[in-house]
């Protein structure tokens, strides 16, 4: 729809069953019918931690665990040690493989120790749900 900012700038509107995205504070896309006048959602409410099917735990999405980023910007969108383009899933790897949080910073000299176990913690996060997927 020609829209490129992050998901946190817009919102749903909604009104009987149509649904409408609100844009700009002027400009609106109906979605579904008619446009609407009730906003139903926030996009920034989506991004933040909330509980899914299951009663399941889902992380903010930005800030999925501590030292972890999410940037549309920044490798697409995939999860990085914050303020970096490291993977968070290079940085975990290289944990399962034995380094220490502190040893990271021998590869990736922009790491923290503190960074690397949160891309640990969002590793074993996802593998999780993997899990559950696939069961």
């Amino acid at each position: 729809m020609g829209e490129a900012q992050h998901l946190a700038a817009y919102q749903l509107v909604a009104v009987g069953r149509d649904v409408v995205w609100r844009t700009a504070e002027q400009t609106m896309v109906d979605l579904t019918g008619q446009p609407g006048q009730q906003v139903i959602a926030d996009m920034a409410d989506v991004l933040a931690a909330f509980r899914g099917p299951g009663d399941r735990q889902v992380v903010p999405l930005l800030r999925p665990t501590p030292g972890l980023a999410v940037d549309p910007h920044v490798r697409g969108g995939f999860p990085v040690i914050e303020g970096t383009r490291v993977p968070y899933d290079l940085v975990a790897a290289l944990l399962d493989d034995g380094l220490g949080p502190s040893e990271v910073s021998r590869f990736y000299p922009s790491v923290a120790p503190a960074a690397a176990r949160g891309a640990l913690e969002f590793a074993r996060y996802v593998d999780r749900l993997r899990g559950q997927t696939a069961a």
